[in-house]
C-alpha cells in the first residue's frame, strides 16, 4: 500500500460514502502476481497521457468475490525513461484520489517502467511530487491490455460491459438527445452496479412547452465524471477555505425515451467530453 495523506479529506469522503463494500476488495490487489508486476517496474521516468478510458469493475460474484476488481482507469501513455528509452504503452490502474479531475490527454505523470519490455505504470507518489499536490492512492496494477483495446489518441472514453454497452448504443440510435442540468448525487444503499459506484442522481430536464422537470433516478456514475461534478464554493464569513459543493447546473448529455415512458439515461461519455468537463482544476 502507498499514499500521502492530506488535502481535502472531505473530497474523499464525498465520493466514498457509497463504496465501503468496494473498498474491501483488496485481496486481489495484494496477490503475488500483482506485486510481481509492480516489482518488475524499476526504471523511473515521465509520461504524457495521450488517451484515457474508464473501465468498469469486474464483480460478477459480488464486490468481494475472488478475482474481482474495482473500477479502473486505462491510461495510454508516451513514456520517456531515465534510461533514454521512449515507447508507447497503456496500463490499467486504480486512479489516485485528488487527480481524477485532471485525468485527460495532455497530463504529465511520473512512471516506473520495465527495463526491457514496453511496459510502465503511473507512480502516484512521484506524480504527487511532480505536480506539487497531495494525493491518496492504493498501489495497484490490474493489467497491461493489448493495443487493440487502448483508448484512442486524444480520447476520453467510458467503457461498459457488453450488455450495458449494447443497451447504450441502442438508446443512442432510438432515443431523443437532450441536455439536462445536474442537481446532486447521493449514495445508494446498493453501492455497486454495472461495474461502478452507484448513486441517486437528481437532474432537471428542459421543459417541452412547459416548466422544467426535475427527477431522481439510480445511476452508475463513472469515477472520471463524478469527480468532475463538484466545485469549491466561496468561503463563508469566518471560514478560511471554501467548501465543496455540487456543480449545480452543470450540463449532462441525456437520452430521453420518445415513447413517453419518462425514462431518461445519461450518456456519460458524451457528457465527459463536453469542453467544460474534460479538464477541471483541482479542488484540494
Amino acid at each position: 500500500m502507498g499514499g500521502e495523506q492530506g488535502g481535502r479529506s472531505g473530497f474523499r469522503k464525498m465520493f466514498q460514502q457509497a463504496s465501503d463494500a468496494i473498498d474491501q476488495v483488496v485481496d486481489h490487489l495484494e496477490h503475488p502476481i500483482i506485486q510481481t508486476r509492480l516489482d518488475s517496474l524499476t526504471v523511473p521516468g515521465t509520461a504524457e497521457v495521450t488517451g484515457v478510458a474508464s473501465i468498469p469493475g469486474d464483480a460478477s460474484g459480488g464486490p468481494n468475490h475472488v478475482g474481482s476488481h474495482p473500477e479502473g482507469t486505462l491510461l495510454r501513455m508516451q513514456v520517456t525513461g531515465e534510461d533514454g528509452r521512449r515507447f508507447e504503452t497503456a496500463a490499467l490502474q486504480e486512479a489516485a484520489n485528488g487527480i481524477v479531475r485532471q485525468l485527460a490527454p495532455g497530463l504529465m505523470v511520473s512512471v516506473r517502467s520495465h527495463g526491457r519490455e514496453p511496459k510502465a505504470a503511473v507512480h502516484w507518489g512521484a506524480t504527487a511530487r511532480l505536480i506539487g499536490r497531495d494525493l491518496e492512492w492504493r498501489d495497484s496494477l490490474i493489467d497491461w491490455p493489448e493495443p487493440d483495446v487502448w483508448p484512442g489518441v486524444g480520447a476520453l472514453e467510458v467503457r461498459w460491459r457488453r450488455a450495458d454497452a449494447d443497451r447504450l448504443e441502442d438508446r443512442r440510435r432510438t432515443w431523443a438527445p437532450a441536455v439536462a442540468s445536474f442537481v446532486s448525487l447521493e449514495p445508494r444503499r446498493q453501492p455497486y452496479d454495472m461495474g461502478r459506484r452507484t448513486y441517486v442522481l437528481t437532474l432537471t430536464l428542459p421543459g417541452t412547452g412547459g416548466a422544467p422537470h426535475t427527477l431522481s433516478m439510480p445511476d452508475a456514475v463513472p469515477e472520471l465524471m463524478s469527480a468532475r461534478l463538484v466545485e469549491v464554493a466561496p468561503p463563508r464569513p469566518g471560514d478560511e477555505r471554501g467548501r465543496l459543493v455540487w456543480r449545480v447546473g452543470a450540463a449532462l448529455e441525456v437520452l430521453v425515451d420518445p415513447s413517453g415512458s419518462g425514462q431518461v439515461a445519461v450518456d456519460w461519455e458524451r457528457t465527459l467530453n463536453r469542453p467544460e468537463h474534460r479538464w477541471l482544476p483541482p479542488v484540494g
